[in-house]
């Protein structure tokens, strides 16, 4: 027979009937009908009160909502959601809050549902938290105590431009100070903005960046570069993160993140107009957004500007008398215990100490930072290779250097091969004293200097053309014709003149401390001048002359270098590809042992084969180059006699 279907209706029914009847006591229908005496007297009570129709199922909804939000607070929500669309519940709260202190706003919970009913956010992927492995780096305490800065990966705005913004940030408040596209990854665009932003912010203690260039450099002593020296020079200490682990810099990257939402999805038209949606965004993200971290407190509230202001002169320094000061060459190296040791070329120019610590170890410094401890089994310091040392920070942990380097950074600069101490004279001094001052020094020119700037310079050629001398060149019939008479008149008070001030080349071509020998290089062939004075910050620090680009050439020359035969085929070749000259790969062959370099291939004209001997002769540590190539009019190249064998071991 088939099975007897009940409903819960029936049951109930049922059940009260039982009750009616009186025919067993409470409990024990309850039991019979398996459910608690609490819910048998709530349906009595039911039916007691509505009979049959009491027992029907009721619904569970509340007959009203209790924290409903009202119209004006939703729209409130909409609108800042709309304006912002990047910024989470959370975020939205935080700043309603901040503009109405008096107002009455849902949870974020809450919150993040009416978003989700208005279709206002995406369902994000949740991703499984692993814990850190390491901590910060250094964890700052207060503001300034540690910067953070990187550069945000590239784009390309609307007009094709390649976009790659520097930003610098305080790991304490979250602070934006910098937000700024630059043109390339080097030390001539980022310095200034540094320089910047300690002028607005001053020093920090610290400044935390990844390993890449221009913040590091996988060469030499600790990684440094011109940039992570000048941060030493000022106090700052250039704290790396280690390689791979862009976690350890995260809040920065962090910060990338919601600036490529804000600013760069989609990118502006024009680099300028980007530009401009940077800086609206950071004072945006300083001043308005609320940071979870901060109890959802802006940035702004949170920083102060440091108490060290930025120097405008770096003061000498003086090491101990108990240490062994070494002044770096051009190209990295100093002399210790009659043998030269490699240390940076980022260091050019500077002074280093080499001084015993306290627990026995040798140190070396750099103003007052111990930058590396050398160990007992250094590889060959002879060789352009980083130094087996032990290279510590301030808080004596491992530092790792791994980095990409440029040319840049290996630049021999005007500083490293400039005269210092030139000879200057004032504006009303006489010619008669500049003309004492270039006999007796042996100088071709002296600077002309009001207080600290320089006003122009005065040469022998701004003397030899003189009334006193018959040389005075008088203006001919077309000279009259075509120049103005102010022309003539400053012409004549040139070669009349008897004070510098009337006789001086003016304004004066300069260069930087920071100019490379081919941009100065380029000044002196471009303006048919002999020498360009060297500024530092507006002051005249030195002077660069042919002779001194002579000097470094010569030095350069003679130079040993030990290299790796390795590295220099890899040069050689490197070289070769580059060049238009530089032959069919699957032709060309290198051989290299020790510093001996081998050619084999075919060249069409006497130019190239020269070409590439002289090539192969400019790479660093090359002591020979032996010749094996062939001309192109060899009948069968795959068939020519001389094909490549190999070296003896």
């Amino acid at each position: 027979m088939p099975w007897t279907e009940t409903c819960a209706m029936d049951e109930r029914l049922c059940f009260v009937s039982a009750w009616l009847r009186q025919e067993e006591p409470m409990s024990s229908l309850c039991r019979r009908y398996g459910v608690s005496r609490k819910t048998g007297y709530k349906w009595l009570d039911r039916y007691e009160k509505g009979g049959a129709a009491g027992l029907q199922v009721r619904s569970s909804a509340p007959r009203q909502r209790r924290c409903g939000m009202a119209t004006p607070v939703v729209s409130m929500i909409l609108e800042l959601r709309r304006v912002r669309p990047s910024w989470g519940p959370r975020k939205l709260r935080a700043r309603l809050m901040m503009d109405h202190p008096d107002g009455d706003f849902p949870a974020a919970s809450t919150i993040g549902d009416l978003l989700r009913r208005e279709a206002l956010s995406e369902p994000r992927q949740r991703r499984r938290r692993e814990p850190a492995s390491t901590g910060p780096v250094m964890e700052p305490a207060m503001a300034n105590d540690s910067w953070a800065a990187d550069f945000k990966g590239w784009f390309r705005t609307g007009d094709g431009l390649r976009c790659e913004p520097l930003t610098i940030s305080d790991g304490y408040s979250r602070y934006l100070l910098v937000s700024h596209a630059v043109a390339k990854v080097s030390f001539a665009c980022a310095q200034p903005l540094f320089e910047g932003a300690f002028r607005e912010h001053g020093l920090p203690l610290a400044i935390r960046t990844d390993n890449g260039s221009p913040f590091a450099s996988r060469l030499g002593l600790a990684g440094l570069t011109r940039l992570s020296v000048w941060f030493l020079k000022l106090g700052i200490w250039p704290d790396r993160i280690a390689p791979g682990r862009p976690d350890q810099n995260g809040r920065h990257a962090r910060m990338h993140r919601t600036l490529a939402q804000d600013v760069a999805r989609p990118p502006a038209a024009t680099l300028a107009e980007q530009q401009i949606r940077l800086d609206t965004w950071r004072e945006d993200y300083n001043q308005m957004r609320p940071h979870e971290a901060l109890g959802q407190s802006c940035p702004a509230s949170f920083y102060q500007p440091s108490q060290r202001p930025y120097p405008e002169q770096l003061a000498v320094w003086h090491y101990p008398a108990d240490h062994y000061v070494r002044r770096v060459a051009a190209d990295g190296y100093i002399r210790w215990q009659d043998r030269p040791l490699y240390l940076s070329e980022a260091l050019r120019g500077e002074t280093i100490a080499i001084a015993q610590r306290d627990d026995g170890d040798w140190a070396i410094r750099f103003r007052s930072y111990d930058l590396a401890i050398p160990g007992q089994a250094d590889a060959d310091p002879v060789a352009r290779s980083p130094w087996q040392l032990t290279c510590v920070n301030m808080r004596g942990a491992a530092l790792v250097h791994a980095a990409r380097v440029t040319s840049e950074d290996l630049a021999v600069l005007a500083i490293d091969v400039m005269t210092p101490g030139v000879i200057t004279a004032a504006p009303d001094a006489p010619i008669a004293e500049l003309i004492r001052l270039m006999l007796s020094h042996g100088v071709s020119a002296i600077p002309i200097v009001d207080g600290k700037t320089l006003v122009g310079i005065v040469s022998e050629g701004d003397l030899i053309h003189r009334a006193e001398l018959g040389s005075a060149r008088g203006p001919s019939y077309w000279h009259v014709l075509i120049r103005s008479s102010a022309q003539l008149a400053a012409e004549y008070v040139h070669t009349h003149g008897r004070t510098a001030r009337t006789v001086m080349s003016a304004p004066v071509i300069t260069v930087p401390d920071t100019a490379t020998l081919g941009e100065i290089a380029g000044l002196l062939e471009t303006h048919h001048i002999r020498r360009v004075p060297v500024l530092h910050d507006g002051s005249l620090l030195g002077i660069v002359s042919r002779a001194n680009l002579l000097r470094a050439l010569a030095a350069h020359i003679a130079q040993p270098r030990t290299v790796d035969d390795g590295r220099i085929r890899d040069e050689v070749l490197a070289g070769l590809r580059a060049q238009p000259w530089g032959g069919d790969p699957m032709d060309a062959e290198v051989m290299v042992q020790d510093g001996v370099v081998h050619l084999w291939g075919l060249f069409e004209s006497k130019s190239e084969r020269d070409a590439r001997i002289v090539l192969a002769e400019g790479v660093a540590g090359v002591r020979q180059v032996k010749d094996h190539m062939d001309h192109m009019t060899t009948p069968d190249p795959m068939d020519r006699p001389n094909w490549p064998t190999p070296l003896p071991p």
